[in-house]
């Protein structure tokens, strides 16, 4: 039995409501807890002011600090500038989204987690431009689908929301593969945030026969992270920064089904029928066994993993992945 395939992934939210969110978060996303490590030194240097070298203006956006508004600019244009400086301009972000077929279920939130993911890296773009960070983009499911060099500029946030609503839906995944070859073509010394649901990671048990046979379609594959782990290492043996904002459908996590069901498979597998009762206390120990091995593995390889729930508010997203007190992680 084939499963008709998902509808095109659309935003389905205007600029208007993503500047409410940024707002609502406090209109900065703040990137020195993302960028422990080989990063810090050069996003935490816009504290040290005029012994850099002046490299351009950027609008004020709340949050920026006084000391760094340029008020002999502002006397001549009225209006308020921050001053950048060269090593300011070094760092720069990879939005990574996983496009995989997996990531376009819808059960337990208004919309799939494909939406989400969208959104999130939508916002975190909006934000950091406004910033004026540079931002970059790459979409991956079999293979590294496409990837948008990093920019500055406030025109490039309609090139990534583009850029998100023209990927299209992967059916075959191999995560490690493909972020592998971005890895090749990543400018140096970049931060690079995953959104995925970690279902396609190459993982290094086998599931249990018994539980295995509704797992395995589209849901969770195995324990550990294999795949990550050769993403990881060579992304960080290349000085990037990697952080994994691990998104699952709240039904995912509940399994709230009590009737006799045909769960059909979104990544090819065959449909099967179960009765939920049956198999519910199996799978949620599989499913919880998973999500603690995936953000033990992050944890051991120096990513940061944060996990939200795709009914959550976007905010609530944004805060995991700055590990902002009372976000799930």
């Amino acid at each position: 039995m084939s499963v008709s395939p998902p509808p095109p992934l659309r935003l389905d939210m205007p600029a208007h409501e993503l500047q409410r969110v940024a707002q609502r978060f406090g209109g900065r996303f703040e990137l020195r807890g993302l960028t422990e490590g080989p990063l810090s030194g050069a996003h935490k240097s816009r504290a040290m002011g005029a012994s850099l070298d002046f490299a351009q203006h950027r609008d004020y956006v709340p949050g920026d600090e006084p000391k760094h508004l340029d008020w002999r600019a502002y006397a001549k244009n009225d209006r308020l500038v921050v001053r950048q400086y060269q090593q300011e301009t070094n760092l720069r972000v990879y939005l990574v989204v996983d496009r995989s077929l997996s990531m376009a279920y819808r059960g337990g939130a208004e919309v799939s987690k494909g939406v989400y993911a969208a959104r999130v890296a939508a916002l975190i773009s909006w934000m950091l431009l406004l910033q004026g960070e540079a931002v970059g983009l790459a979409t991956f499911g079999g293979q590294l689908s496409q990837l948008s060099p990093a920019a500055s500029s406030r025109e490039h946030f309609w090139r990534v929301i583009s850029a998100l609503e023209a990927s299209e839906w992967e059916p075959d995944t191999d995560p490690a593969r493909a972020l592998s070859a971005l890895a090749e073509r990543l400018p140096p010394r970049s931060l690079v945030i995953a959104l995925s649901d970690g279902f396609d990671f190459k993982l290094s048990e086998p599931l249990h026969e018994e539980r295995g046979s509704l797992l395995r379609r589209g849901l969770v594959k195995g324990r550990g992270g294999e795949g990550l782990s050769a993403l990881a290492g060579r992304l960080k043996a290349q000085g990037h920064t990697v952080s994994l904002l691990h998104l699952l459908d709240p039904h995912e996590l509940s399994f709230p089904f009590d009737e006799l069901s045909l769960f059909e498979g979104l990544e090819g597998e065959e449909a099967l029928k179960l009765d939920p009762e049956g198999v519910r206390g199996a799978y949620l120990e599989e499913i919880n066994a998973f999500c603690e091995a995936l953000k033990g593995r992050a944890s051991s390889l120096g990513v940061r993993y944060a996990r939200c729930l795709t009914d959550q508010p976007l905010e609530r997203a944004l805060a995991a992945l700055a590990g902002r007190e009372g976000a799930e992680t």
